[in-house]
């Protein structure tokens, strides 16, 4: 249990490193975009945003992914409160079962703002509409649902499917704790 214990320590360590490095990447893209008016525009996990987009859009885009870094933050920290308990030995605690759990939502709620987030981007700004007027409306929409679909596709693929998996995951592991917790209370009553 102590070996298990320790990597799961250093498992937090390296990803607060990662979710601190993303996050210094972050303010150092939008200082650049900011002072010098240049950057690559990326934003973080891949979401990209094109270049002829307004400033304002980048401006907020970029704070909403910093805040959701230092949610990310939030939650390693929460997990790290989690792994303290696990190397006193306090598995079955009902406070871990809720750490464990608000962890797992927070990952859902995590996924589910990255998902709306680049959908709104693909939509907004990747689509173009058609200009030979002959195309039909419903073709236009037919195409734009059809690439949406796609970038979508791969996205929940690559990114968002192992956060939903994770997720989920911390939340079973979460109840089958509290079920435990109840047990020995029970436990401990009949001796």
């Amino acid at each position: 249990m102590k070996k298990l214990v320790l990597s799961l320590k250093w498992l937090n360590i390296l990803l607060s490193f990662g979710v601190i490095y993303f996050a210094l990447k972050q303010l150092n893209g939008f200082y650049h975009f900011v002072v010098n008016n240049q950057s690559k525009r990326e934003i973080f996990l891949g979401i990209k945003i094109p270049d002829d987009v307004n400033h304002s859009f980048y401006i907020i885009a970029s704070i909403l992914s910093f805040t959701l870094l230092i949610y990310l933050f939030y939650l390693l920290n929460i997990f790290r409160k989690t792994t303290r308990d696990l190397s006193n030995n306090l598995i079955f605690n009902e406070e871990n079962g809720i750490q464990l759990f608000k962890i797992g939502k927070g990952l859902l709620v995590f996924g589910i703002i990255l998902l709306i987030f680049k959908i709104t981007i693909s939509i907004v700004f990747y689509y173009k509409p058609f200009e030979d007027v002959s195309k039909t409306l419903t073709y236009e929409f037919g195409y734009a649902l059809g690439f949406t679909m796609s970038n979508l596709f791969l996205f929940i693929v690559s990114v968002g499917f192992p956060i939903f998996i994770v997720s989920l995951f911390l939340m079973i592991i979460s109840q089958l704790i509290k079920q435990g917790h109840y047990l020995k209370q029970e436990n401990d009553l009949t001796i």
